[in-house]
């Protein structure tokens, strides 16, 4: 299979076109800079190569920051708050932000992303894009479509079906990075700076949110560069149904009247409750809680489904069944019920068939308040290729929104940096050394096309780094990783040019399930979303500090940061405020 190597020279490369990518080409293009656009399908395209996390509307609403005191504040009881100033919201954003990271959000990019807030929202509704309060239809769409019409009033370069695999490092700079076409050509692109805007690492997990392209590219790229990533163990699962993948709000969910059963017919949940806690304080604290976390009892609610799930009495769809069938149930939300009825779910006609899935990372190349890495030209944004500004939880709405601000400032950053350091020559030996990955892939001489390699990491990384994790899960994954290592280039074969941009996935969730898996087995407590089953408490005197990661020879090196070494819980201080999603009193 013979390929042709293209050359392409820019003054900024961005890299992913979802929310935070279309973004940053739009800002750094706006600053004077020749920017392209590198995007791992169709450009903007809903639900599949294209768009990533932002475009994949499988959700019935996003949010967008909670800012506006003339239409509420959701965040807060007003009963107990009062009157509220736009000032005074930001704040306290800005303290439940650091409250529910639990010590691992960096407060200078939740100062930041707070600070920015108000004008990115008022830019995206100048653009055109509709906030009810704070919600977003269809979640980011609205968006996408908006900087879909503003990315063609610029001169930003977008090249479709372009997936990038490697950065190019020269003298400890990013000069640049190498990819493959969808018809299996090499493309090498030489760049002043380059921003990863990549999204996050769903697509490592059987069942996630995400498109299919969401593979945790960026992290394996910085990674693989030098550059430091940190909290990869931590991110969110949220519920999703089966067997179409759609992520139903809790809030009409677990309500009174529900009953959680397995494949068997049988209610489950008081098996795995501590003494002292009932199915129904779990249902209501659930309710208002759109992810797993340990932080409040919530969290059982997950455990169990798991727990039934993987001892072989899961539903016909692999998932447990949440029966809201009984006629007193009155669905809260009207939209929402229309929404899944679209999707051929009726929740009130047979029982849901629900199961965690994998939403979003908080892990990723450490960045500072412009997105730039310890990689000098190499810069990372959205609220899933880069870490730092979400924690062990995150806030409900930020998201979105933290892509638009990171994005931004990225963007404009590389622009800056690359116009005032330009684009000098790259050695060839950068660029040979870049396209080693490539190269390597004819070698292959198996008879197992990568997507089926794919599956069995998928299966085995959603059974062990779920919402249950322990030395064992990790040990289990790392030996998949292993043999999925050892058997590559005699196990894979390349029948198809997107085989090759397929077998890049591979190594690229290779690396990514290993960053995750180790990180896990250090961290020996439960936070927030990481559950530890060996170590079920949270243990703030060994581990109020960020787990960090770097590629040191071929060595895969962890440390520590402490990012908020004074955090401590300030729960009583704040009450009437909403925790990710929870009101606590």
């Amino acid at each position: 299979m013979t390929s042709s190597v293209n050359t392409v020279e820019t003054d900024v490369l961005v890299i992913g076109g979802g929310g935070a990518g279309t973004r940053a080409a739009i800002e750094a293009s706006r600053a004077g800079a020749k920017t392209v656009l590198a995007v791992k399908g169709r450009f903007n395209s809903v639900g599949v190569h294209g768009a990533g996390a932002t475009g994949v509307g499988l959700s019935e609403a996003g949010a967008f920051f909670y800012f506006d005191p003339k239409t509420g504040y959701p965040l807060i009881d007003p009963d107990e708050w009062g009157p509220i100033t736009l000032e005074e919201i930001l704040e306290l954003d800005y303290q439940v932000i650091v409250q529910v990271g639990l010590g691992m959000a960096d407060p200078k990019l939740a100062r930041v992303m707070v600070q920015d807030a108000v004008s990115q929202r008022q830019q995206i509704e100048e653009w055109g894009v509709e906030i009810h309060g704070d919600r977003l239809r269809h979640h980011g769409l609205p968006l996408m479509a908006a900087l879909g019409r503003h990315i063609q009033l610029t001169d930003v370069d977008v090249r479709e079906e372009a997936a990038i695999t490697d950065l190019l490092v020269h003298d400890g700079s990013c000069v640049g990075a190498v990819g493959l076409d969808f018809q299996g050509n090499t493309i090498v692109f030489k760049a002043g700076a380059v921003v990863l805007c990549s999204g996050g690492d769903a697509g490592l997990y059987r069942h996630n949110f995400h498109p299919p392209d969401v593979t945790g590219d960026g992290h394996a790229m910085a990674y693989n560069a030098g550059a430091t990533l940190m909290n990869m163990e931590f991110g969110q699962f949220f519920l999703s149904t089966l067997p179409a993948v759609t992520h139903p709000s809790a809030v009409w969910l677990f309500q009174p009247g529900v009953r959680l059963k397995n494949g068997l017919g049988q209610e489950f949940l008081p098996n795995y409750l501590p003494d002292g806690i009932t199915s129904d304080e779990v249902f209501a604290a659930r309710t208002y809680q759109p992810m797993f976390t340990m932080a409040n009892v919530s969290g059982y609610a997950d455990i169990a489904m798991m727990k039934e799930v993987l001892a072989g009495r899961a539903g016909p769809y692999g998932g447990a069944l949440l029966d809201l069938t009984d006629p007193s149930i009155v669905t809260r939300s009207m939209y929402a019920e229309g929404w899944l009825a679209k999707r051929g779910i009726e929740a009130a006609e047979r029982p849901l068939e629900i199961i965690p899935a994998r939403h979003c990372s908080h892990g990723g190349p450490r960045i500072d308040e412009f997105g730039r890495t310890d990689i000098a030209g190499l810069y990372a944004g959205g609220g899933e290729a880069a870490s730092g500004p979400q924690g062990a939880d995150r806030m409900g709405g930020h998201m979105l929104g933290s892509g638009q601000v990171f994005g931004t400032r990225a963007g404009r950053d590389a622009a800056r940096y690359a116009n005032e350091n330009g684009a000098d020559d790259i050695p060839a030996d950068v660029v040979e050394h870049g396209l080693e990955r490539i190269r390597s892939l004819g070698t292959l001489r198996g008879s197992v096309r990568p997507r089926e390699v794919k599956r069995e990491l998928r299966r085995r990384a959603w059974e062990d780094m779920n919402v249950i994790r322990s030395e064992e899960a990790c040990n289990r994954v790392l030996e998949t990783i292993a043999r999925i290592h050892d058997e590559f280039t005699s196990r894979l074969t390349i029948q198809e040019p997107f085989d090759r941009v397929e077998a890049m996935e591979v190594l690229n969730m290779l690396t990514v399930a290993e960053m995750t898996a180790k990180t896990i087995a250090m961290r020996t407590e439960s936070r927030g979303g990481h559950y530890r089953e060996d170590y079920p408490e949270q243990d703030d005197a060994q581990w109020l500090k960020s787990i960090s990661i770097r590629k040191e020879g071929d060595e895969m090196t962890l440390g520590t940061i402490a990012l908020d070494p004074e955090w401590r819980d300030r729960t009583d201080e704040l009450k009437g405020v909403s925790f990710a999603g929870g009101r606590q009193e």
